[in-house]
């Protein structure tokens, strides 16, 4: 037979040698699913005498391409853990033979260094040894896999004169090359999935971790297993900064050192560098607390953090806003405008003026990009350093106008707090409803009460954010709004410190618009609060000033309100007898304007003063009076006719009436239990600690004793009242 050509690199016998068997004689070849062949191969029938083929030889050295194991590294048992379950492929399948776990996260919370130390605390697994590639260039542009074939197939001893120069041709030679291999590869900062399939090794021995800051769902798709590393907890982040500053340093500064946590968010990256900081100051004693008050500044917060060459937390997120596409931009920038780190999806599309679809879009798009949080159904959270981020971007890159964007997210907040307001307390009248605005897209749940409860309980400081800033920027109209559906927050929450600020911005919102009845409301209002803080002397002032404007302008509703806040007064300050008197002239008034559900709330106040001194029977006939007119109303008032529930039950305490007293307080902490505040359904079992109490049910007593204690333990005595 002929002779047969050699092709590729390969040593033979005498020239001239034969084939005289039927042979396919391959080294390292394998054949992609194109059809190429790749590497040195020959394809013979027989061949006679001596023949040697010589395909690329393992390296002498076996590559370990990763870095060394962080020296400072705190518990990420839960990743750890899940790395290890992919290993042994209890999630996820083998695509292209290869195990592939993907790492998603925030830059700089530690995915590179977790592979690290898992990878080289599975050395023995991995024989024939690790190999690394950066997939994002320093510029920020993906790095084309033909470049990462290259450097990887020289690592593994193919001489650069017989690297080939095409990808498919580099492709296929890799995929011989590590056909029967144990190795990891590792896949840093990847940016799509393409530039990953192209270099999966083809030995089911080998494993590939790829780390990104957005989920690339084509991983998952080919059968990846995602591993999600977040942030650390308070607990985590001050161990870290033991690590670096040392345990003794930390605890004489433990409150400096959980400032910096918190206001960091737990990123390794920024602990890294607020370590540094504290190190490089002269003196040790107090410079964790330095530290601190830099990092509390939000404006330079993300400049204190980008000082270090190598350790740019801006450079990170720059890079991260940079890939977005432009819907995710906008939305990024429209949160750099909201004042706290949480938001729904409703509030975006409101701001951006887009549907709550469109808006959805973009906001997975930010939490692909690992720069957002999913918390609950259409609601999410910003890393606090991300969201730092953010601002600077609106400072640095106004797109839509910030006082734009701050108009409609007032509109959002204003009317989806009075939405929520109205499903809790559906019998209080608002006195500065908003009008109807078509573009404000409301949450689809805001109706439902045990919704509308929860999402006012999680807001309130928003609320008075926002009030704060129509405030600033002289939106009256505004500020009256928000301080009237705050009204109702302060009524669940008792937050009587607060209540006084909102309501004095709203008694001066009122005094520059031509509405008396709005400036009376406010003052109202204030003057209450006024009493619950135990300033009565104001309170003084504002009840004279009340009482004369209702009878210059001949209101005899206003007069009604002012007697009873009068009546309040006297109260607070234990003088029942003087506070009867006012209040019997207000039920009098309320009683001649058939003001039904007001008549009903000033009945709960008198109950509860004649039961203060020696009216007690009477004061039973009240609060049973009080609790049915409110019962019965068109819109029955749920949560006040259990506080007159409340008012009956320990009135019956005190006069032995224990059955009636035990189901009326039961009655109220059911009913309060779903509609009702915190403080007065502590109050309701506090009055049910007394009566087990009288009746010598100790355990039961204590029960309830712990239970308001749980539920408000600065709360005030048992003769709270309503307003």
């Amino acid at each position: 037979m002929d002779p047969i050509p050699t092709v590729g690199a390969f040593d033979h016998g005498p020239v001239g040698a034969t084939v005289d068997s039927d042979l396919h004689a391959i080294h390292d070849l394998r054949m992609d699913m194109s059809g190429e062949l790749a590497g040195a191969f020959v394809q013979a029938g027989t061949v006679h005498g001596d023949v040697h083929f010589h395909g690329p030889s393992r390296p002498a050295v076996i590559p370990r391409q990763v870095a060394a194991p962080p020296m400072l590294f705190v518990n990420r048992g839960r990743e750890l853990a899940a790395l290890d379950s992919a290993l042994r492929g209890e999630t996820g399948v083998k695509a292209n033979g290869s195990r592939i776990v993907a790492l998603t996260g925030l830059g700089g919370v530690g995915k590179t260094a977790l592979v690290c130390r898992w990878v080289h605390g599975q050395r023995d697994r991995f024989p024939d040894g690790v190999l690394h590639a950066e997939l994002t260039a320093p510029s920020g542009d993906p790095v084309d896999p033909v470049d990462v074939l290259g450097a990887f197939l020289r690592a593994l001893g193919v001489p650069s004169s017989e690297v080939p120069e095409t990808l498919a041709e580099r492709r296929g030679l890799y995929r011989s090359v590590t056909a029967d291999r144990a190795m990891a590869v590792v896949l840093d900062d990847a940016r799509s999935t393409t530039q990953v399939r192209e270099l999966l090794p083809s030995s089911p021995l080998s494993c590939v971790l790829v780390t990104c800051r957005e989920l690339l769902i084509g991983l998952l798709a080919i059968g990846g297993s995602r591993v999600q590393v977040r942030s650390f907890d308070e607990d985590c982040a001050i161990e870290l900064l033991r690590q670096y500053l040392g345990a003794d340093r930390v605890e004489a500064e433990v409150d400096a050192a959980r400032a910096v946590a918190q206001t960091v968010g737990g990123l390794p990256l920024a602990l890294g560098v607020a370590a540094a900081m504290t190190m490089a100051r002269p003196e040790s004693n107090g410079a964790l607390e330095w530290t601190a008050r830099s990092l509390a500044a939000a404006e330079s917060r993300i400049d204190l953090l980008s000082s270090a060459d190598d350790l740019r937390v801006r450079a990170v997120l720059d890079s991260s806003f940079r890939t977005l596409p432009s819907i995710a931009a906008q939305a990024y920038h429209a949160l750099g405008v909201h004042r706290g780190i949480r938001f729904r999806v409703e509030l975006v599309a409101t701001a951006l003026g887009i549907p709550d679809s469109g808006a959805q879009n973009a906001i997975t798009a930010l939490e692909e990009a690992s720069l957002v949080t999913r918390l609950r159904d259409n609601e999410y959270q910003m890393h606090s350093l991300v969201h730092a981020h953010a601002r600077t971007i609106v400072e640095l890159e106004p797109r839509t106008p910030p006082a734009q964007l701050q108009q409609r997210m007032l509109a959002w907040y204003t009317h989806t707090a009075h939405a929520a307001v109205r499903a809790v307390m559906p019998a209080r009248p608002a006195v500065a409803a908003p009008e109807r605005d078509d573009d404000v897209v409301l949450p689809p749940q805001i109706c439902d009460r045990r919704f509308a409860m929860t999402w006012l309980e999680a807001n309130r400081g928003q609320l008075l954010a926002w009030a704060t800033i129509a405030q600033e920027l002289r939106q009256q109209r505004t500020v009256l709004q928000l301080a009237d559906a705050l009204h109702g927050v302060f009524l669940l929450y008792k937050e009587y410190s607060a209540a006084a600020e909102v309501y004095q911005m709203g008694l001066r919102a009122a005094m520059t618009l031509p509405d008396e009845n709005l400036e009376f409301h406010m003052r109202k209002r204030h003057t209450r609060v006024l009493i619950r803080l135990g300033q009565t002397g104001q309170a003084h002032e504002q009840i004279a000033r009340m009482l004369a404007s209702a009878r210059d302008a001949g209101n005899r509703r206003w007069e009604a309100s002012a007697l009873k806040t009068l009546g309040m007064l006297h109260a607070s300050t234990g003088r029942p007898d003087l506070a009867l008197l006012p209040l019997m002239d207000a039920w009098e008034i309320l009683d001649e304007l058939r003001r039904r559900r007001a008549i009903g709330l000033i009945l709960i106040h008198i109950a509860d003063v004649e039961a203060q001194g020696e009216h007690i029977d009477v004061a039973y006939e009240h609060a049973q009076q009080a609790k049915q007119i409110l019962s019965e109303l068109p819109t029955p008032d749920k949560a006040n006719a259990a506080r007159a529930a409340i008012s009956l039950g320990i009135i019956c305490v005190h006069t032995g009436r224990a059955d009636e007293a035990a189901r009326e307080l039961h009655h109220a902490v059911k009913v309060l239990s779903e509609c009702g505040s915190r403080a007065d359904l502590a109050r309701a079992h506090d009055g049910l600690a007394e009566l087990y109490a009288s009746i010598g049910d100790d355990p039961a007593a204590a029960r309830h004793r712990t239970e308001a204690n749980s539920l408000c333990p600065h709360r005030a005595t048992l003769n709270g009242r309503s307003q």
